[in-house]
This record gives C-alpha cells, structure tokens and sequence, in this order.
C-alpha cells in the first residue's frame, strides 16, 4: 500500500523521503539488530523506490565524517525533486495560462476604470464609498496580475513582464514593482525562514513565538489582542507596503529606475483630472463657480446685487464665512 501511494502520489514520496532518506550516524561496535538504523534506512529506501533505480550506497561512517556529511542524502532529494518536476509537467502544471492572464488584466483594468470615472463625476458619499472599494478590489487583482507577470506565467519575455509589473503596480497601485520583486525573490529563496524571509517579519504583528517575546511598547500591546485586530491591521496593510517601497526606492535608486520612471504617472493620474474637474475644495468645482457667477450677474442687473458679489466663488462654506 505504502508502495503504491509513492508511485502515485508525489507529495507522499517526497514527505517519506524526508524521513527515511536522512543519514543515520552509529558506532560500528554496535552489534545489528532488527532496530538497527542502518536496517531501518535501507528498509526505507527499498520502499520508497521500488522498482526504480536506486541512488549510490553510502558511504562507510568513516567518510560520514567529511567535510560534506549527508550528500546521499541530498543527491536522494534532488533525484525526487525531478521526479516530482517532471510529474507535474507532465500534468499540465507548468503550462502558461495566457488567455486566462490576458482575461484577468483585463478584468482589473475594466474594474479600475470604472471606479475612477465613478469619482470623478462627484457622486454622493454611498456612491463614492462603493467606488473607492471598486478601485480599491482593482488594485488588489493588479498586484495578482504583476506577481504571475514576475514568475513568468503570463510571458517568457522578461521585458514585457517587467512592463507589465511596473504598469499594473507601480501604475494602478503605487507600490514600486522593484521592491515587491526584491522582498518577493528573498521570500521564495528563504521561504517561511524566521530571520530571512521578508514575509515572516512584522513590527506590528507576530508570527511566531519569538517575535512575539521580541516585541516592546505598542508591539507588544498589539500582540497580546493579535487576534481581534488581525482583520482591521491586515486591511491596513497595504499602506505598508507602499511605505515600505517607497523607502526602498530612496535606499536603492539604482535598482528601483524603473518604480521612480513610472511611479510620477500615478500620481498624475490622480492629482491631474480630479484637480481639473472636481476642483481643490470636496463639493467645488470651477464649472459650479461659473454658473454661480453668471448667476450673480444676471442678478445684480435687476435686483442691483453689487458687482463684487459676482466674484464670491460657489464655495460650500460660503454662508459660514459671511457671504450671503
């Protein structure tokens, strides 16, 4: 049964050959037993090979001693790794999904589209409430489409995902793709590492018992409520982000050229039309001012309004500052 289930089952093969590939260091006066863990291994070898070609013998214990102890057991979990790899090519997982790719950018860019326009007509509070968290949902699936982009799922050109990065997260969400792809690249070489992986470090938050014990003040206070306050901090954890690639590309210029080319578009996009169509003041706007001022004008030539009202811009505090 345990036979089968390696032959069939990748994952069950790669987890028992972490537990019977590992070498087994014992003193040669010890006499062999049926517990021996010399038997135990060769047992466990015999097993999860099969039929299959098994890897060189080890070495006597006397070379264990070298400088390299454990190679045959490295050399057993490479051997599994393609095997595993050619498994799941075979099964279709390595293949690129580039309509589906294609689908989901357009999907997020039609979504982020529509929120902006949506806020730039002024609408009333709900309205705009349901716009920001379109616009907000938009950048989200963005982030999703640059991180394929960067793993190469989308296209094998590494200029084109490199534009399509930079587009759909330095442009639509303000998060520099240089850093994302640094922090990204050290999280799968150290992935779930306590000291190296980028992802398992949090000054708010705690992932493991020792940042926990680590934590001072605020830290700590957030730590010990964690798990009442993970939903509101994780929603804010976007900000972060962004803060954080923002320091970065001032630590690192070089390497983030590409964030600091794109990332004045952003802003752009959302300083330069809102400015010029809703105006600087919520509720103004300069095409409300100027019908306010024909308004006045047409006024002041049968009810002898002064001139100088005219001028009084449409402002929605108007009546608090005096102007009648």
């Amino acid at each position: 049964m345990r036979a089968n289930l390696l032959h069939r089952k990748p994952i069950g093969r790669l987890l028992i050959a972490n537990v019977f590939c590992l070498p087994v260091r014992i003193s040669r006066s010890r006499a062999p037993n049926a517990d021996d863990p010399i038997r135990i291994e060769q047992r466990g070898k015999e097993t999860m090979y099969g039929d299959h070609e098994q890897p060189a013998a080890d070495p006597a214990p006397a070379a264990r001693n070298g400088p390299e102890p454990g190679v045959p057991a490295r050399q057993a979990g490479q051997r599994l790794y393609r095997m595993l790899k050619r498994e799941l090519d075979r099964a279709g997982c390595f293949e690129r999904p580039t309509w589906r790719g294609l689908g989901h950018m357009v999907y997020a860019l039609v979504a982020y589209v529509i929120g902006y326009w949506v806020l730039l007509q002024g609408p009333t509070p709900v309205s705009r409430l349901m716009a920001l968290v379109l616009v907000a949902f938009a950048c989200v699936h963005a982030g999703f489409v640059a991180h394929d982009a960067g793993h190469g799922a989308i296209t094998r050109n590494r200029g084109l995902a490199l534009a399509c990065g930079q587009f759909f997260m330095t442009f639509l969400a303000a998060l520099g793709y240089g850093h994302f792809q640094d922090i990204h690249r050290r999280h799968h070489l150290h992935c779930n590492d306590r000291t190296r992986d980028p992802d398992m470090q949090s000054g708010v938050l705690s992932l493991y018992a020792e940042s926990a014990h680590a934590k001072k003040g605020v830290g700590r206070l957030i730590t010990r409520y964690q798990a009442y306050l993970i939903w509101v901090l994780v929603s804010l954890q976007g900000f972060t982000l962004k803060i954080d690639s923002f320091h970065f590309m001032l630590r690192e210029p070089r390497a983030s050229r590409a964030d600091w080319a794109v990332i004045p578009f952003h802003f752009g996009l959302w300083f330069g039309p809102p400015v010029a169509v809703l105006g600087v003041c919520p509720g103004y706007s300069h095409s409300q001012e100027k019908e306010q001022r024909a308004w006045f004008c047409e006024q002041s030539k049968h009810r002898h309004i002064p001139f100088a009202c005219a001028l009084v811009p449409a402002h929605p505090r108007a009546r608090r500052r005096g102007y009648r």
